[in-house]
């Protein structure tokens, strides 16, 4: 993709428009030859529709480890023979802690993860 197509997709993004399937599939194919360009264009979308404010978020391990799941990408999996600690589902005192401190940190969506 050319810096004359790539500007004018931005321009349509930014006019609220979507992209098309084929738009879209053309940034992505992109993105590895001109990541930097596609990177810039992406940032001045995102700063239209989302500004600059920061949201945060907190999350708290509620039980660590031996998780039936079989998900590839996490060490909590009981299939994989990973070095975390292990522990039970943990109080809901301590849960509800972990949420006020998040709380009070600034952060305005807290999950629980287990």
């Amino acid at each position: 993709m050319n810096s004359d197509k790539l500007t004018i997709l931005e321009k349509k993004s930014l006019n609220g428009e979507a992209l098309t399937t084929e738009e879209g599939l053309a940034v992505v194919n992109t993105a590895a030859t001109r990541f930097f360009d596609v990177l810039a264009s992406t940032e001045r979308i995102r700063s239209k529709f989302k500004g600059n404010e920061i949201k945060l978020c907190s999350i708290t391990n509620a039980k660590s480890g031996l998780c039936p799941e079989d998900c590839t990408f996490c060490a909590h999996s009981s299939r994989y023979g990973t070095e975390i600690d292990t522990f039970p589902m943990v109080e809901s005192k301590r849960i509800i802690g972990s949420a006020m401190d998040a709380a009070r940190s600034g952060a305005r969506e807290f999950s629980i993860v287990t």
